[in-house]
């Protein structure tokens, strides 16, 4: 279970485990949050991975799962960017980038060119 609860979806509906619908892997619920904490006396679980709508989101009552997703407007939507600072007392902030629209460049298209000494031969 520890290696694999950072790779599965989290399911604000499901309290345990469940087989994720699209066929990979699994979702899970509060009560497998828990669990995993307990089982392996830690007190909080962060994760990146999932763009969120705000840059970061809790998951469940005790605010014990987060997720931070740092990239504003990914994929060209309007979710804003974040990220954690932890200080060395455990205590927790956050930084956010809002959502911007990034610049249009024209990227040059270098010519292909041979090395000299390729082009010699």
């Amino acid at each position: 279970m520890k290696k694999s609860i950072h790779t599965q979806k989290k399911n604000h509906t499901l309290t345990g485990w469940a087989r994720n619908p699209r066929g990979q892997g699994y979702v899970f619920g509060t009560e497998a949050v828990d669990e995993f904490l307990q089982m392996n006396n830690i007190t909080m679980i962060v994760r990146a991975h999932q763009c969120v709508d705000k840059g970061i989101e809790f998951f469940g009552p005790g605010q014990t799962f987060l997720t931070v997703f740092s990239a504003p407007h990914y994929a060209n939507g309007t979710n804003t960017g974040a990220i954690l600072r932890l200080d060395e007392t455990g205590d927790l902030s956050f930084e956010y980038f809002p959502e911007t629209k990034a610049p249009k460049v024209a990227l040059e298209r270098p010519s292909p060119s041979l090395p000299s000494e390729v082009a010699a031969t």
